[in-house]
């Protein structure tokens, strides 16, 4: 009977185990080969215009959530919308689906209303991590439903995006996955004093190989090269002496002006071999009117995402201020001074000096007026060129 008893127990036990790890078997999904999470900037693109669009992607407890921007222009005025997601993977398409209007400029309530679903395709390459797919809005109360393309990159620095900085502003990016774990690893690194220990044994041993060699290399010194050398310069040495003291007469005098011609043209006049010639060839698209109130601004550009060797020029006026800058993920800067000539009313064209290994060609333009910072995204090809109209605030 014990034995019995002992039996049924085990397979009592069993029977528990078995109905506790089940769940546990059929809810976990492997992990997905690529890691999504971070931000992404791009474009939803319908029949006739190009928006931009961003999104950020969190790993909550397995399972995507999000959130997404758009900003697009009405008229001369700029308005965005930034809204929750939810995100799901159906054979391998990933549904980002827009939820709650988190915030917003419009001015009246239909375009709150508009919820848009991404169908997008993972793609992968070398270098590179894009989306890219449909979207469709759902139709409501006086709005139709929409499609049109969507395109997305991986950006290497989040924040960098627009977005992102909206989203730490609003205090939501400390719930961020990708944000915790480069704090984590962060902080692994600062509490790992092991590497020292190995620099300092490296250093030793190099030391030693450094030491080594030192008894072969004396005698190259003694050789009597040293004496043939000594011996012969001097005639020629008191020849040349006599030809340089003759030319300081004459060569500070032209060394004196040259600082001039270069100060001058330096913030409007340098033209871009290849640019201006071709600039009036292309269409021109406006993106955004910035209103500024100094004499002078300071631009600094970056790559819209991942470095796909995308090269622009910054035109101003008709004139190169910023002659084939390749961007990156390091800030190029540049003061733009406004002189009386120029007028109150500026045309800044970013002009695509090549299409990347991703077209089209995109960057990010961070314009600081005074206390003003303005973040401007744009992209454009071999045949349209992006526009900024800078009007002075009165």
């Amino acid at each position: 009977m014990h034995i019995n008893n002992k039996i049924q127990k085990g397979i009592n036990l069993i029977i528990v185990l078995y109905f506790l790890f089940i769940p546990i078997l059929t809810f976990s999904q492997p992990k997905p080969k690529y890691d999504v999470t971070g931000a992404w900037s791009g474009y939803v693109k319908t029949t006739d215009k190009k928006i931009t669009y961003e999104v950020v992607i969190s790993d909550s407890s397995g399972t995507y959530v999000g959130y997404s921007k758009i900003i697009f222009n009405n008229k001369g005025k700029e308005y965005s919308a930034i809204k929750s997601l939810s995100i799901r993977i159906e054979e391998e398409k990933y549904i980002l689906e827009e939820e709650q209007l988190l915030s917003d400029n419009f001015e009246n309530d239909a375009p709150r209303k508009i919820k848009q679903i991404n169908t997008l395709d993972l793609v992968i390459g070398t270098k590179k991590m894009q989306f890219s797919g449909e979207f469709k809005t759902k139709a409501t109360m006086g709005l139709k439903s929409a499609t049109g393309e969507v395109f997305l990159q991986k950006a290497i620095v989040p924040d960098t995006t627009l977005l992102f900085s909206e989203l730490n502003k609003m205090g939501l990016t400390e719930k961020l996955s990708f944000v915790k774990e480069a704090k984590e690893q962060a902080a692994i690194a600062a509490a790992t004093p092991q590497k020292p220990k190995d620099t300092v044994e490296i250093a030793a041993k190099t030391a030693v190989v450094i030491n080594t060699p030192p008894p072969a290399k004396p005698p190259t010194p003694k050789p009597p090269i040293v004496r043939t050398t000594v011996n012969k310069p001097p005639t020629p040495v008191t020849k040349t002496s006599v030809a340089v003291a003759q030319k300081p007469t004459t060569v500070p005098a032209p060394v004196v002006p040259t600082p001039k011609i270069v100060r001058t043209p330096r913030p409007e006049t340098f033209i871009a071999a290849g640019s201006a010639s071709d600039l009036n060839k292309r269409s021109i698209e406006t993106i955004q009117t910035v209103y500024f109130k100094n004499d002078s601004l300071n631009l600094i550009l970056y790559d819209n995402g991942e470095v796909d060797g995308d090269t622009v020029s910054v035109v101003v006026n008709g004139k190169v201020i910023m002659g084939k800058k390749g961007l990156s993920t390091k800030a190029i800067t540049e003061t733009l001074y406004i002189t009386p000539e120029m007028g109150d009313s500026l045309q800044m064209i970013m002009y695509a000096e090549n299409l990347g290994a991703i077209a089209p060609n995109t960057g990010l333009l961070i314009v600081l007026d005074g206390k003003e910072r303005y973040e401007i995204r744009f992209s454009g090809d071999l045949n349209k060129n992006a526009a900024i109209i800078f009007k002075r605030s009165r």
